[in-house]
């Protein structure tokens, strides 16, 4: 056994638990497989195993050269190793150097430990290596990936943590486990969080024993501070992450689920009937621990409360921390009243926790400033004054450049007389007379700048800015440095760029010297316009190489947007069209599809004498959603109206695209050939590209099977103009039409092509999409164990974003896998599901898919009466629908079919099938879920 400066391997089988579950036996077999192979390959690198780890192992070596070498030969074997029920192993490792102590054949010290925590933060697959031990291999012939710094359990120091590549390996995983990896999207603190101790630990203490704590107070209390310091310091034992939501810049409570879905990608983008965004959400969340935080709930109580409910009611193991003026009403609900900040006692030479705050910001202010005996009754006298309150403290500290602490709170007792006299005595007058004094001190151009700002809505840029306000770039400049430096306007440093933020209580203070200013109105005339632009230039970038920096900025303005449509519909109709027709591309690319149409029929229905050409354009820029969603038919009247306005007041452009969305309604060749001929003459490649896909596929399904080469060259010209989202998904719902066809080698050859394109991108649902087809085509080809990975892979998503039908085929197929692989039980579970899902979007063709392969189910058990009955249903049940089977289905029917026949009397096969086929469906229904008789 070496000793001294050791390196050690560490391994561990990932799943482990789900698979002991689920194949005890192949289990046992596999784990002694799996820990053969293991000796075997720490042996012949001149390695020792130390000890067995459960579903590992740790192993030492003299040699960090032969520990790697041995990482790497173990897993090159695991990922040739197909175990019988299980595939191959999915082994996560760690590899780390240093000194440790041999006792009696075991190994001590914090070289081992922090091995161990490596190990945890990585993946099955995955390889990982500590800096120290990447530098002794740096001399080898190896190459690493560099994952950053991370925060490891239990571990005081961040680790540079490089991930070993081997041959075959993947180079993406998902994120480490550390800490800093840990799921969560809590706002950066970007200034220190100064005392409470104590209300941090009351309010984790609340949580721990309540499903709902809300934080309450007056603005500039430090609720959203105290809420996200809190989550920071719970977020540990929430295995499912702490997520932050805020609710400030809603204008339209209807958005408020859909701003509490966002963080978790959760999208409605096929919901149907009474199933709406929050059911989706309570099903993704139902089985998640985490923490949900709820900032700024007082202007949609209503709304906030009626989701939370559900949430707390449905969903056992989500906590939420909510921060409002007033609590959310909602039963079970614990109050915790923020305090100010502690004061220090008249006469106390305690430093308190508001002076700290002071004294800590107002050097940062003015470096070098401390507290001693000139300055500390002065500074005490400033924070008794503003009651102890964050905001109104930081306020006050700005001046410290410009005045000694006696000459602020000199002139801050002034002040607060004056907004006493005005307004009565408390806390909201306290900060009001903060900010008052803060703002009387502004320059007449700064006061102009700072009241603009109230328009904005969760932010902006500089350039923004610059619109709104109508001055020169360089004075706006100047005058953002002047509100940032005086706490009024808060900065952050995004990857994006620099981005500003008012907090709530002085964007309020802002929106009322707008409203009093003589320029108001055209304040928000320009932030209408500005984001009609931005929309606009985002549709043609989103169109091209550019695209993903288009989705990024879209989204970081979304919240702007959706503000500006808001303001608009009752001001200037003709911006709301505009933004709301340029946005449809965005929302759809993003899966924004339900909230799309919300805007499309409140706009359309609001604008009823407004420009006719703009509210056509409207139509074709929204309104297609409805028919990509294939559910034209509440739109397709508008379409028809709309091709009347276009033809007589419209451009080649307009026509075009309203011919589109009608071929694409009615699967009409001549329609989409004409928009196509008309985009070509008019110069735009883009949209000729997109409907060539319109034209071959209304082709295709009039029976001409030119169309799937028209498709195929419109993917090809997509991909030739670096559209690689709209490439991606067309490339899918081509190849998902191949392997319709029978085609599969080819349709493995776009889902593929399409799961690529979009594998580094920032897409949320195309890839999830690709994964349950290419488990479709796997079990097709009889590949089980590949489709299992896949469907695990996607029917999570699916789910997740609401996406019911693709749900529903998952589950279907995941039934005939099942049956493939003679997991009867679970394939009756999956199909059920399948056929529930499939009925409840009154999906007929899916229903009768459901039933063949319940037919299938009961075939394996030995069951060829119910078979055929089965059989006969679906057979039906595809007639009335259209009679669409897919070539698997046909050729399996056939054999299945010819199989049956042999089986039973000529005369009993033929009386099932009549007995299926004249079952009403509900009566089939209850059949197939059920043992009853039709």
């Amino acid at each position: 056994m070496p000793s001294g400066t050791v390196t050690f391997l560490f391994t561990d089988i990932e799943g482990s638990t789900r698979l002991w579950a689920e194949h005890p036996a192949e289990m046992r077999a596999a784990l002694k497989r799996h820990d053969g192979l293991l000796k075997k390959t720490v042996s012949a690198h001149e390695g020792h195993v130390v000890k067995s780890t459960g579903d590992g192992i740790y192993a030492v070596f003299a040699r960090a050269q032969s520990a790697a070498a041995a990482a790497v030969a173990a897993q090159a074997a695991f990922q040739s190793e197909r175990l019988e029920g299980i595939g191959s192993l999915k082994v996560r490792m760690a590899l780390h150097t240093g000194e440790a102590d041999e006792r009696d054949g075991d190994y001590f010290g914090a070289a081992l430990n922090r091995a161990a925590r490596l190990l945890g933060a990585g993946n099955g697959g995955q390889i990982l290596v500590s800096n120290v031990t990447k530098e002794v291999l740096a001399d080898q012939d190896l190459q690493f990936l560099d994952l950053g710094m991370h925060r490891l359990r239990d571990i005081p120091n961040p680790e540079h943590i490089h991930q070993l590549l081997y041959p075959g390996a993947k180079r993406e995983f998902s994120p480490l486990r550390s800490l800093d990896a840990q799921p969560n999207n809590l706002p950066i603190e970007l200034t220190s969080f100064i005392g409470r101790e104590n209300e941090v630990d009351e309010v984790s203490e609340l949580l721990s024993n309540r499903r709902l704590v809300t934080l309450t107070g007056v603005g500039g209390t430090g609720k959203t501070r105290l809420a996200t310091r809190v989550a920071r310091d719970v977020l540990g034992i929430y295995p499912d992450g702490a997520w932050f939501v805020g609710l400030a810049s809603i204008a339209d409570a209807d958005l408020v689920v859909g701003h509490v879905a966002a963080p978790f990608g959760v999208r409605e983008i096929e919901t149907y009937g009474d199933r709406g965004l929050l059911d989706v959400l309570c099903d993704y969340l139902q089985d998640k621990t985490l923490l949900l935080v709820l900032d700024n709930c007082e202007h949609v109580l209503e709304q906030t409360s009626a989701i939370v409910e559900q949430i707390v009611t449905r969903c056992p193991a989500v906590r939420v921390l909510a921060t409002s003026r007033g609590l959310l009403g909602v039963p079970g609900e614990a109050a915790y009243p923020v305090p100010p900040l502690g004061l220090a006692e008249e006469g106390s030479d305690k430093e308190s926790e508001a002076i700290r705050l002071f004294v800590e910001r107002a050097a940062s202010v003015r470096p070098g400033f401390v507290l001693d005996d000139e300055t500390a009754d002065a500074v005490a006298g400033i924070t008794r004054q503003l009651d102890g309150l964050p905001l109104a403290i930081e306020l006050a500290a700005s001046r410290i450049n410009l005045l000694a602490p006696s000459e602020i709170l000199g002139r801050l007792d002034n002040q607060l007389r004056v907004v006493a006299s005005r307004r009565g005595k408390g806390r909201h007058s306290t900060l009001e007379a903060a900010i008052d004094w803060s703002y009387d001190l502004l320059s007449e151009s700064d006061r102009e700048v700072f009241a603009c700002l109230a328009v904005f809505a969760g932010g902006w840029d500089l350039g923004a800015a610059v619109a709104i306000s109508g001055n020169d770039e360089l004075d706006v400049l100047e005058s953002l440095d002047h509100l940032v430096d005086q706490s009024l306007v808060e900065v952050s440093d995004l990857g994006s760029g620099r981005r500003y933020r008012l907090l709530e209580p002085v964007r309020q203070y802002a929106a009322a010297k707008l409203a009093a200013a003589s320029n108001g109105y055209e304040s928000y005339v320009r932030h209408a316009d500005y984001f009609a632009v931005l929309a606009e230039e985002g549709r043609a970038g989103l169109r091209g190489t550019d695209q993903e920096e288009w989705l990024l900025r879209l989204e970081a303005e979304h919240d702007n947007v959706r503000a500006a449509i808001d303001w608009c519909l009752d001001k200037e109709d003709s911006l709301a069209l505009r933004i709301t027709a340029a946005m449809g591309w965005f929302w759809w690319l993003r899966g924004y599809w339900p909230e799309a149409l919300r805007w499309f029929w409140k706009v359309y229905g609001a604008t009823p004498e407004s420009d006719p050409l703009l509210r056509a354009r409207l139509v074709y820029g929204v309104a297609l959603i409805e028919v990509m969603r294939v559910r034209p038919d509440d739109v397709a009247p508008l379409f028809t109206d709309a091709l009347d306005i276009v033809e007589r007041l419209g451009t080649p452009i307009d026509l075009a695209w309203v011919r589109a969305g009608l071929g694409e309604i009615g699967l009409d060749p001549d329609l989409a050939k004409a928009a196509m001929d008309g985009f070509e003459a008019a110069g735009d490649t883009w949209a000729t590209s997109y409907t060539k896909f319109l034209y071959g596929q209304a082709l295709f399904f009039a029976g001409d099977v030119n169309g799937i080469l028209e498709m195929e060259r419109s993917v090809e010209e997509l991909l030739g103009l670096k559209d690689r989202l709209t490439a991606a998904w067309l490339g899918f719902v081509l190849g998902h039409t191949m392997a319709f066809k029978g085609r599969l080698r080819d349709a493995r050859r776009l889902i593929v092509q399409s799961r690529d394109l979009v594998d580094s991108s920032t897409d949320r649902w195309i890839g999830p999409h690709c994964a349950s087809r290419l488990g479709i085509l796997a079990t097709m080809e009889g590949r089980f164990e590949e489709a299992r990975e896949l469907f695990e892979e996607a029917l999570p998503v699916h789910m997740r974003i609401g996406d019911q039908n693709c749900t529903a085929l998952v589950h279907t197929f995941m039934g005939e896998l099942m049956t493939g692989q003679g997991d009867l039980k679970a394939a009756l579970s999956h199909l059920g599901k399948g056929i529930t899902g499939y009925e409840d979007l009154n999906n007929a063709t899916g229903v009768a898919n459901g039933l063949r392969r319940m037919a299938w189910l009961a075939q394996a058990r030995g069951d060829s009466h119910r078979a055929v009955v089965l059989l006969g249903a679906s057979d039906a049940l595809a007639q009335k629908s259209g009679g669409r089977v897919s070539a698997h289905d046909e050729e399996r029917l056939s054999s299945s079919i010819s199989q049956l026949r042999a089986d039973l009397r000529e005369e009993d096969f033929d009386a099932a099938w009549r007995e299926g086929s004249g079952a009403t469906r509900e009566e089939m229904l209850t059949y197939a879920l059920g043992r009853q008789a039709p």
